[in-house]
């Protein structure tokens, strides 16, 4: 072999390995959607108490690890240079931490939906949604079953007409049960 065709050969095999890792990174990624609504209902029959629901779907074919929630208020407020700067507040969540979400399944091939998680909390979110400076931010990280990729999506609720009364449907679908 000459000198050009060992470059050649190591100039092929090092784009092939980057081609190869950015498909993995794009295909293998974890994906997950997250409701453009939050729902306000009941827990249990027979509680006092007012939840605020967001539904989750794991929509990868693989499962989900060390699923953690954080629900988050953000504060805007101006700077001196006319920017906007943000203040982060905890929220109460009432289960933050999931080790494992089921990847999507068709309905036919599995009747139930594990893939689809309902979080809650008692925070009272139209309380916080009134005000035009202040939103509720949820922000998921979720770990990549087969390749362990580390995924963070966030999702921000800046307005009360984004609050719904009932319950969400049942698997894929993020509508409302009244």
């Amino acid at each position: 072999m000459t000198k050009v065709e060992i470059i050649t050969n190591i100039l092929c095999s090092i784009t092939a390995s980057f081609i190869f890792l950015f498909i993995v990174l794009i295909l293998f990624k974890p994906k997950i959607r997250i409701s453009p609504f939050v729902c306000r209902g009941k827990y249990m029959e027979g509680d006092d108490n007012d939840y605020y629901f967001i539904k989750l779907i794991n929509i990868s074919l693989f499962s989900a690890y060390d699923v953690s929630v954080e629900l988050l208020e953000v504060d805007r407020y101006p700077t001196t240079n006319g920017q906007m700067n943000n203040r982060y507040r905890p929220l109460t969540v009432v289960l933050s931490h999931v080790s494992n979400i089921p990847g999507y399944r068709p309905s036919w091939l599995r009747r139930n939906a594990p893939y689809a998680v309902r979080i809650r909390t008692t925070e009272d979110f139209s309380k916080i949604l009134t005000s035009d400076y202040k939103s509720v931010m949820v922000k998921i990280s979720l770990k990549h079953g087969l390749t362990g990729l580390v995924k963070v999506v966030t999702k921000e609720y800046i307005d009360c007409s984004q609050i719904k009364n009932g319950k969400f449907d049942y698997g894929l679908k993020f509508g409302s049960i009244n």
